[in-house]
């Protein structure tokens, strides 16, 4: 595992953003599968400012000190290695008209290392069932969601690159407010990272 000296000290100041007790783990997907979702997802919403990535842990407030809860991340990935992820189709959640890519491979991984860490500092009652995924856009008009999807499908099946991804590296990430409005008249926000860590070899 390689993850420095106090990784939690990385953290880069974004100019006027507040930060808010809402956290995440993610695993960020690589070049160039990643660059190509980032550009779909830009695309798709053009507010969008994340990076496409698997969440393992989806957001949630954390109890007592941030430290700890990234000790307990710590823990986790000295135990458990490095796992493969295949994407499979879009799909949309119904209840959120959330766009997504599914997965056909990696999903029970991810599901253990959920219940691995959704307890002491990083518990949390999810609002949903934890659905392994990759999101490609949320927050739009309803009335947009047949032509995004369109969209979305029709890129995706113009893609030739390869298909998966190692998740290897896990990135803490906390999320900030920052000054202004969304075009749908949300308060802007945007995740910072924290820190990252390696995976077992």
């Amino acid at each position: 595992m390689a993850c420095g000296l106090d990784p939690l000290h990385l953290v880069q100041g974004v100019p006027g953003a507040v930060p808010v007790n809402l956290y995440a783990l993610v695993g960020y997907i690589p070049a160039p599968l990643g660059d190509f979702l980032d550009g779909l997802r830009a695309q798709l919403v053009p507010d969008c400012r994340l990076r496409s990535h698997v969440s393992l842990l989806p957001p949630r407030p954390i109890t007592g000190a941030r430290d700890a809860a990234w000790r307990q991340i710590l823990q986790m990935a000295e135990r458990n290695p490095s796992f493969h992820i295949q994407l499979g189709n879009i799909e949309v959640f119904e209840e959120t008209s959330v766009i997504y890519v599914s997965l056909d491979s990696g999903s029970s991984e991810l599901r253990r290392i959920h219940a691995l860490l959704n307890h002491d500092s990083l518990g949390f009652d999810e609002p949903f069932p934890y659905h392994p995924h990759i999101t490609l856009a949320q927050k739009f008009p309803p009335g947009d969601l047949p032509r995004l999807r369109e969209i979305a499908v029709s890129a995706w099946a113009g893609y030739a690159g390869l298909r998966s991804f190692d998740v290897d590296m896990i990135t803490f990430v906390q999320n900030s407010l920052l000054p202004g409005i969304e075009a749908n008249g949300a308060p802007c926000n945007t995740w910072i990272d924290l820190a990252e860590c390696r995976m077992a070899r």
